[in-house]
């Protein structure tokens, strides 16, 4: 009989329900990623700190989630005796808060610029955590337990914040306006 840390912690693996919506759940754990992703910049950005010190706090943050993310995983697939099971989303909510991790750490809004930032990163995100290319793949398939289920959405977010920081650089949607 699992503890109630341990029934939590697959609550958490399973992104609080919505592993358990019926067609797409890891695009619904995505939405909750641009959730948090979006409620820690905000967070981040209302604090009287250096720019470099927010992008710190939020990087720390990012990686103390992870971590707790690692660990929700490996105790709901020691449990269930399944590995990447479609149920546990956090993978994709963590996946898709370190793609965002790369917008404008200063905005304090909801703006035309970072809308269609936020866009470009969850189309992309769920593009690279679909279709797993390359080193995404290769994770995905070949590490075993949590380490395979959270590396792939790790990479897939490291690859889709860098692209969303060269969108920041596209003439049109650098001109776009940071408030309304």
């Amino acid at each position: 009989m699992a503890s109630n840390a341990q029934k939590l912690m697959i609550s958490y693996a399973q992104g609080f329900g919505a592993g358990h919506v019926p067609f797409a759940p890891g695009t619904f754990g995505s939405i909750q990623g641009v959730i948090l992703a979006l409620a820690l910049h905000w967070s981040v950005s209302g604090l009287s700190l250096f720019t470099s010190t927010k992008i710190i706090l939020t990087t720390l943050i990012l990686v103390l989630l992870t971590w707790l993310t690692y660990q929700s995983i490996a105790i709901y697939e020691a449990t269930t005796g399944r590995h990447d099971d479609q149920k546990v989303v956090a993978d994709e909510i963590i996946g898709q808060a370190i793609a965002m991790s790369t917008l404008p750490i200063g905005f304090a809004t909801i703006s035309p610029r970072i809308i269609i930032m936020a866009g470009i990163s969850f189309l992309v995100f769920r593009l690279l955590d679909i279709k797993k290319p390359w080193l995404i793949g290769e994770i995905d398939r070949n590490w075993p337990g949590a380490s395979g289920t959270l590396g792939d959405d790790i990479v897939a977010g490291v690859a889709t914040g860098l692209v969303t920081y060269g969108v920041n650089f596209i003439p049109f949607i650098a001109n776009l306006p940071e408030t309304w």
